[in-house]
């Protein structure tokens, strides 16, 4: 049983140093293509926006920056999938699907780690936030990057050509970065639709970062994990009934 689990965090580990730590050190571009959205936000709002607005920003940034790791997930699993075929050499070898997705996500978190700590530098300069609130905060960073990435896969499992990838994944973590209360607060949206709001699963990652921060007077963070830790679950259940991984 030792074995097993040691040769299944093992599968894990090379697949993030391989697609994710090897990759990062031979395309360091990425980061600047990862980093450039959310910095850009950060720089208009501070030229449009009161000071006083801009925490909210810093806030959007980080889990604007952490929801692109499910954008990379989603293109990552479809492309091995459709052209490649790395998934079916892993489903004849005795890495589970467990194994597989993890090294996955893993690997696309990889990524986004540097601009993470830069922003959270920015964050701590700004805000001065505890280390109580720091810690919360990297809580939140690692449930936002679970459901993003398992977001991700949910929705590469469902195509079956490559040319469909790019467009569908540019609009989806786009939406739900940008158009939700993630850079901006939740009370600026009329009270009468603002229901809408939460039907994006972002919106309870940014109002628990808020929360933590006390930038939300009237706040409810348990409502916020909860709707973060149940869409996650709901991807992931989605995702394992769609994704065949080995033959019956």
């Amino acid at each position: 049983m030792t074995l097993k689990i040691s040769y299944q965090l093992a599968a894990v580990w090379r697949f993030l140093y391989i697609n994710g730590l090897l990759a990062l050190r031979r395309q360091t571009t990425i980061l600047i293509s990862i980093s450039l959205a959310p910095f850009t936000f950060i720089y208009f709002l501070y030229l449009v926006s009161p000071r006083s607005e801009l925490p909210f920003g810093i806030v959007g940034a980080i889990v604007f920056t952490t929801v692109f790791t499910g954008n990379a997930m989603l293109n990552d699993a479809a492309y091995f999938r459709l052209e490649h075929h790395i998934q079916e050499l892993y489903v004849a070898s005795p890495i589970n699907a467990i194994s597989y997705v993890s090294g996955l996500a893993f690997s696309e978190l990889a990524f986004t780690l540097p601009p993470l700590a830069f922003l959270f530098i920015i964050m701590e300069l700004t805000i001065h936030a505890s280390a109580v609130q720091l810690a919360v905060l990297a809580g939140i960073v690692l449930l936002t990057w679970a459901m993003a990435t398992s977001l991700g896969f949910m929705i590469s499992s469902f195509f079956r050509e490559f040319r469909e990838i790019w467009p569908i994944a540019s609009l989806v973590f786009n939406t739900i970065s940008i158009i939700p209360p993630v850079f901006y607060p939740v009370t600026v949206i009329p009270v009468s639709i603002r229901w809408l709001a939460y039907a994006a699963p972002t919106t309870y990652s940014a109002l628990l970062a808020d929360s933590t921060l006390g930038l939300l007077k009237d706040s409810s963070p348990a409502l916020y994990l909860a709707g973060l830790v149940v869409s996650t679950l709901i991807f992931i259940a989605i995702a394992s009934v769609f994704t065949r991984w080995r033959e019956k």
